[in-house]
């Protein structure tokens, strides 16, 4: 099996949550596809500064729409995901951002 991981933050330079999280999900697809291999589950991780960010529901609602609609487009499964608060290691008004692809290559 093939994995990559694409990571990007966000802390307000004009692109939205939604958007870097499906550029970070079609990055990890691109580099599975890259080895021959074809992509079948995504996970994702996101890790905000402050539990205030998830206290804003469109917000949230927008990353899920963002993934799901990713997925739906690239043809994989989302699979599972992690959630964490990281207080003073990622800035209380960003995300962190992670997706990361698993596929299978036929030999």
């Amino acid at each position: 099996m093939a994995q990559r991981q694409a990571r990007y933050s966000l802390m307000g330079n004009g692109a939205t949550a939604g958007d870097r999280m499906q550029s970070a999900i079609f990055a990890a697809a691109a580099a599975v596809e890259e080895t021959g291999a074809t992509p079948l589950v995504i996970t994702v991780y996101w890790g905000a500064g402050d539990s205030k960010w998830f206290g804003d529901l469109s917000q949230v609602e927008e990353l899920v729409k963002a993934t799901s609609e990713a997925c739906e487009t690239l043809g994989v499964a989302w699979g599972a995901g992690e959630t964490q608060v990281l207080r003073e290691i990622v800035n209380e008004n960003a995300i962190h951002l992670v997706a990361s692809c698993v596929g299978v290559k036929q030999t």
